[in-house]
């Protein structure tokens, strides 16, 4: 979903390493078709 856009991935600089994800506009966009098949 990264690589369509759809999420935001960020490296945290945490002791082990961790991301967290976000929605991009895209995602944004795409939220309530995804909750309509939920």
């Amino acid at each position: 979903m990264e690589e369509k856009g759809v999420v935001i991935r960020t490296v945290l600089a945490t002791s082990p390493p961790s991301a967290e994800y976000s929605l991009s506009e895209l995602g944004l966009e795409l939220l309530p078709a995804i909750e309509a098949i939920g």
